[in-house]
Parts: structure tokens; sequence; C-alpha cells
């Protein structure tokens, strides 16, 4: 199934067919719109077409922060609210898939997917802590994706994020004891 798939959608101008894994599930491509490019690959769950297809960009940071674009480069173009999933017309649940992370991307891409990004930020920030939780932050914010450790209390609430390079050099106590 997953060929005629990768056939199927290949045969839209502003895709171009990179590879198809059958034993992954996995189709990966080049799409473009409105000037931009991007890499994704999707990804076909077990019980698709019941389920929709995952969509990332590979690489994940090849447009740097995006809104609806997770650290992993999973792409959020639906909320799943809704959704008709036509499981009689799997390369057409695909297509649309791509469409709207395509759509997706391109929209964050621009002024208004800027401010989405600050907005989802908030979301996702006051979603994981307490609001108005504090907490130290032991490294310099930039541009690039980066991993960090958490140091939590025993609440689990976090009290201290280190760059993961120093991760080593601090310790829970010494983040403590700074917060105080």
């Amino acid at each position: 199934m997953i060929y005629s798939i990768a056939e199927y959608i290949s045969k839209q101008k502003h895709i171009e067919l990179l590879d198809v894994s059958e034993e992954k599930h996995e189709i990966h491509l080049r799409a473009s719109d409105n000037g931009y490019e991007s890499t994704l690959l999707v990804r076909l769950p077990k019980n698709f077409p019941r389920s929709l297809p995952v969509v990332f960009l590979t690489p994940p940071d090849q447009h740097g922060y995006l809104s609806h674009v997770n650290s992993r480069g999973e792409v959020c173009y639906t909320d799943g609210e809704g959704v008709d999933i036509k499981t009689d017309e799997p390369e057409l649940v695909v297509e649309d898939a791509i469409n709207d992370a395509i759509k997706t991307i391109t929209e964050s891409l621009s002024e208004h997917g800027h401010d989405g990004l600050l907005n989802e930020f908030e979301g996702y920030w006051y979603g994981s802590t307490v609001q108005g939780q504090k907490a130290v932050c032991f490294f310099e914010p930039g541009d690039e994706f980066r991993t960090f450790k958490v140091h939590v209390r025993q609440d689990r609430y976090p009290i201290a994020y280190v760059d993961y390079k120093h991760a080593d050099a601090l310790n829970a106590r010494y983040a403590y004891l700074n917060l105080l």
C-alpha cells in the first residue's frame, strides 16, 4: 500500500519523492510552497488509515524554531477535532496530511507564524509548570535547538534549567540554593 500512496503523492508538482520504506512505513519527500522548501518524513501508524499520518520536518531545525513544530520535528497540522478520515482512500488521507503540514510550516515561516510561536511557547510553558512557578536558567538562550537538563524538587516542580553540556557541573542542591 505504501508504494501506491507514494506514487500517488509524487504526482503533485510541488512534491519530490526522495525515499520510501515499506519496513518502516515511511515516505521521505521534499515539498515546496510560496518559495519555501522543506524536507519531510511521513510516517504511517500501524493502524493507518484509521489514524492520521505523522509528519516530521527532517532535520527538525531546518527552518529554526517554528510554531506547531516540536523539537523532534513533528508538525502539528491538525488538532484532530472533527476529523473525518476517509479510510477507503488512504492516498487522499496522506495527501491531505502533507498539504496541511506544508500549509502549517509556510504559515509558521511568515510573520504571523512567529507570533504563533510566542503564543504556543507560553501555552507549553504554563502547561508544564505551575503558573507563576519560578526556575533558574543556567544558560543563555539562542537560535539553535539544544538539550537541557531540568532539576526538579521532590514535588516534581522544576527549579533549574541547565544546558546539557554543563549539566554535570551543577547539581540540584546548587540550583536550589541559588533559587533562594
